[in-house]
Parts: C-alpha cells; sequence; structure tokens
C-alpha cells in the first residue's frame, strides 16, 4: 500500500520487500545487498507473461512454477465467477477481494498486464464504478494467460 514503507522504515525496520515476493529480491534484502530500495528484476518491456520472470520467482525450481501455474488454472475460474456474482448483487466489496486475489496470482505468475487491469478492477470495485465490461476485459486476459500457461506446461511435459 502507498506509504507502507516509508512507514515501516521510519519505525525501525531496515528494509521493506513488497508482494509478491520475489525470492531473489528478498535474499539480497535479508542479506543486506540491497542498498536504500530494492531493485526490481527486469521485466518484459510489454507487460505480457514472462516465463523466465516465473522462473526466477520460483528460483529455477519448474516443480513449484508448475504448482503456481496449476493452482492459477484451478482456482481462477471459481474466483470469476464470484466476482460475476458480486458485481450481480452489487456486492463491490466481494468483487474488490476477487480482484485482488486475481491481481496476486497473476503477478505471481509474471503476468503483469493481467495484474494491472486486476488491479484495475480492484479500484474500481472501491469505488462502486466496476462494470460487466470490465469483469468481461479481466475474462480475455485470464483466457490469453491460460493459452500461454497450457503452451508453457506442454513445453515442460515434452
Amino acid at each position: 500500500m502507498k506509504g507502507d514503507r516509508e512507514q515501516c522504515l521510519a519505525a525501525g525496520m531496515d528494509a521493506y520487500v513488497t508482494k509478491p515476493i520475489d525470492p531473489d529480491v528478498l535474499f539480497r534484502t535479508i542479506e543486506g545487498a540491497a542498498a536504500e530500495s530494492i531493485i526490481s528484476l527486469p521485466k518484459r518491456a510489454n507487460g505480457s507473461f514472462d516465463p523466465d520472470g516465473l522462473l526466477r520467482r520460483t528460483s529455477g525450481d519448474w516443480g513449484l512454477a508448475r504448482e503456481l501455474i496449476n493452482m492459477f488454472l484451478e482456482d481462477t475460474p471459481e474466483v470469476l465467477t464470484q466476482m460475476r456474482e458480486a458485481l450481480a448483487q452489487n456486492n463491490f466489496a466481494l468483487v474488490e477481494r476477487a480482484a485482488h486475489r486475481l491481481k496476486g496470482a497473476a503477478a505471481n505468475l509474471e503476468a503483469l498486464a493481467l495484474a494491472k487491469t486486476a488491479f484495475e478492477i480492484e479500484q474500481a470495485a472501491h469505488e462502486t464504478k466496476v462494470s460487466a465490461e470490465d469483469v468481461a476485459r479481466l475474462q480475455k486476459g485470464v483466457d490469453e494467460l491460460k493459452r500461454s500457461l497450457q503452451t508453457l506446461m506442454q513445453s515442460i511435459a515434452a
């Protein structure tokens, strides 16, 4: 959240690491290798799914990467259904929580465009300004990511 880093450092913490946790950043921070700010590893310029970033996030462990992918593929349909039902009932708090959940899952997979879309919906829901079109846009992003993940999983299995 905005201002958390400053508050934590002002309270006496030595450093601050944001979610989603990147193991490289976490370990460098713990070891004191990071100076005053945390250095982000390079990301793809277009913000789309980054398999190399996913591998970095899992410290090179394809088994863990597969587990994250499978969790996303299994959980996302239910989250999207909950989001649609909540929107139909004007339950914006539930829409906001579902969007937050998808944002974190997408960020953990290095699907930054989808994480951004989910964040925008989370903010819109907070302001009770989210629409069915927003959820449809999120669904489209999820569908694109699923195709990329399934292709990746097939190439890992081969």
